[in-house]
């Protein structure tokens, strides 16, 4: 073998190499000649509301308000967004189904959207509920064992407390079994809790439209940081 055949031999190789290690952890690097691809899962849809305030608001409402700002914003700065829901609705056909059998559906929908994207990233928005009124602040969770899940909800954690504040101290937590989306994603993911609608201070400013402009630029920012890095 001539030193020129051996170098494309090993070129190749090393490709190989590093194709298998993104694959085994999940990363997916992204091309030079394409935009980097997020999925914005905005959580539940009628007719699953989700968790409700202590103001009757459900939770679905606010998760679309807070997914439609990050669209825009991400967007804004390069990104190609695909949304898997844009109204109040969930993802399903069956309208004569029970609530179980469309929740079912659409679990699978929104699961069968972000497999197919190919996307670099899924990111699902959601508020949180707790029995003690007092619970506050957002978390972010990743699928146990994805490296490139536990960076990004870093980054995103670390972005909340330098633009919400110093408060939002709440650490990232591994999803294993409970969250059905992020155990059967197969692309990086993380699910973003923004706050408590269980804390009446805090489902006030979760309400609040400027807040909701803050909270979803903070992900924005943490985002762009994931992939600075």
């Amino acid at each position: 073998m001539n030193f020129k055949k051996y170098q494309i031999a090993l070129f190749m190789f090393v490709i190989t190499v590093f194709s298998l290690f993104f694959a085994e952890h999940g990363i997916l690097p992204v091309s030079g000649n394409r935009k980097t691809v997020i999925v914005i899962d905005a959580g539940h849809g009628l007719p699953d509301g989700g968790a409700v305030g202590k103001s009757g608001t459900p939770e679905s409402d606010i998760n679309l308000e807070v997914s439609l700002l990050l669209q825009k914003e991400l967007e804004s700065r390069g990104y190609e967004i695909i949304m898997t829901r844009r109204d109040e609705n969930g993802i399903y056909k069956n309208a004569g189904g029970s609530i179980k059998e469309k929740k079912r559906e659409d679990m699978k929908n929104r699961l069968g959207i972000a497999q197919k994207s190919h996307a670099d990233l899924f990111i699902s928005i959601h508020m949180n509920f707790f029995g003690e009124a007092n619970s506050s602040g957002p978390q972010v969770f990743y699928k146990a064992g994805s490296e490139s899940g536990e960076r990004a909800a870093v980054c995103i954690r670390e972005s909340f407390i330098k633009n919400i504040g110093s408060h939002c101290t709440r650490e990232i937590k591994p999803v294993t079994d409970g969250i059905y989306l992020l155990r059967e994603v197969k692309i990086p993911a993380v699910l973003v809790e923004c706050g408590f609608l269980s804390n009446p201070d805090e489902e006030t400013l979760l309400l609040t439209p400027g807040y909701q402009i803050k909270m979803s630029n903070a992900i924005a920012n943490g985002i762009d940081e994931y992939f600075k890095n």
